[in-house]
């Protein structure tokens, strides 16, 4: 078997059909399988559904394995198990002579940084998909997490993030500007250029969401009944986590909205774009429900824009303030009555969504992730050839 140069672990929403849902981790993959480059990628569950996934890339093809095991001693248990499954798949595949292992969180950047002590791995890259002063309510737990936070990305080669509000963090903690690179949750506009459609609807509407909680969506739910008796055809969408779906089609059914809202079950990132290709609007809705919210950058806002969706996005993170500043969308505040007059502006106001539409398209290609990750792959690469030097010299 062909030996590999890359690893990626991260965690992942996983559902019942173990399909694993896109995050910050995939865009890396998916740059690394267009340039031919062979990877292993470990998404480990991160709401414990007692499975791991796994893809082993050669550079030509794929081969997927799906590694079932107990919750044992809740996530303490599992978080270290997956540490020992990380260690035992990356002595099965990885390459000895240039090793470069990133890490998406703490929790699974910290075995990368075992792994380097070891002399297993040269290269480290610390990824922030997120932040939060308050990850446990546990107190020891959530100094643990920041123990563990600022060990990693002190000790890391590279340090990413997917918003200006988490490098802010890392400049606090030490890490000087050469080593931090802002990758935002944005798809290659490679991959969702061909699928962009020509034909719009701004009475579709979409929202895509792996939340397990139905209280923010009820404000969805009832500006689309308010919407319903001024426009008879609006179609709002959603593609969530099965639980959610049950609960939110009882919420319909009791509504009587079964011809207004329909939804679509978990799927693969590249369906989701062709299924968002399909719709006229799209909604990322935030209510600052826990305080990392602050520190995110929407990934379905930004597969929203990529596809020519103007965005309603609400609460206060990065991503609704670069779509309120390149006029990508609307920005609103989490509540039912500013939903249903974005909304209905956007279906009214053909000008306005003209305009959006076009600068969605604009602001989606200046953030297009393969132009990151060029530049990423480039300081890998010299920090390499460096290593390598220092290693011939001594």
């Amino acid at each position: 078997m062909k030996k590999i140069s890359y690893c990626i672990v991260s965690h992942t929403v996983i559902s019942k059909n173990n399909i694993d849902n896109a995050g910050p981790a995939h865009t890396i993959s998916y740059y690394l399988e267009k340039q031919q480059q062979p990877f292993l990628f470990i998404r480990h569950s991160i709401y414990l559904e007692g499975v791991t996934l796994v893809t082993y890339f050669d550079g030509i093809s794929k081969k997927e394995e799906v590694i079932p095991y107990k919750v044992i001693f809740g996530e303490i248990g599992a978080r270290i198990w997956e540490g020992w499954l990380t260690f035992k798949l990356i002595s099965r595949f990885l390459d000895k002579d240039q090793p470069v292992y990133i890490g998406v969180d703490p929790l699974n950047t910290v075995w990368g940084l075992l792994l380097k002590k070891l002399r297993r791995v040269k290269m480290l890259i610390a990824f922030s998909p997120d932040y939060t002063k308050s990850r446990y309510s546990n107190a020891f737990l959530n100094m643990l997490y920041h123990f563990l936070d600022k060990l990693t990305v002190r000790n890391a080669d590279l340090v990413l993030a997917v918003s200006n509000r988490i490098l802010d963090i890392r400049r606090s903690d030490g890490i000087s500007d050469n080593k931090l690179i802002w990758l935002p949750n944005s798809p290659s506009i490679a991959r969702t250029r061909h699928l962009v459609s020509k034909v719009v609807n701004p009475f579709k509407l979409i929202v895509v969401s792996t939340r397990k909680s139905v209280d923010e969506f009820t404000m969805l739910l009832n500006a689309i009944g308010n919407l319903s008796k001024e426009f008879p055809g609006i179609k709002l969408t959603f593609v969530c986590l099965p639980i959610m779906e049950k609960e939110l089609k009882a919420l319909v059914k009791k509504r009587r909205l079964d011809h207004n809202i329909t939804f679509l079950g978990a799927m693969s990132h590249d369906k989701l774009f062709r299924t968002i290709a399909d719709y006229g609007i799209g909604i990322a809705f935030y209510i600052n429900s826990y305080p990392g919210e602050y520190y995110i950058d929407s990934m379905k806002a930004r597969d929203y824009l990529a596809l020519g969706l103007p965005v309603i996005i609400s609460g206060d993170n990065g991503t609704a303030e670069d779509i309120e500043k390149n006029k990508a969308g609307l920005h609103i505040n989490a509540n039912e009555k500013e939903l249903v007059k974005a909304i209905r502006e956007l279906i009214v106001n053909k000008q306005l969504y003209s305009e959006f539409r076009v600068n969605a398209l604009k602001l989606a290609k200046v953030r297009d992730s393969e132009r990151v990750l060029d530049e990423l792959f480039n300081k890998i690469n010299i920090n390499r050839s460096i290593y390598y030097k220092n290693n011939i010299l001594n």
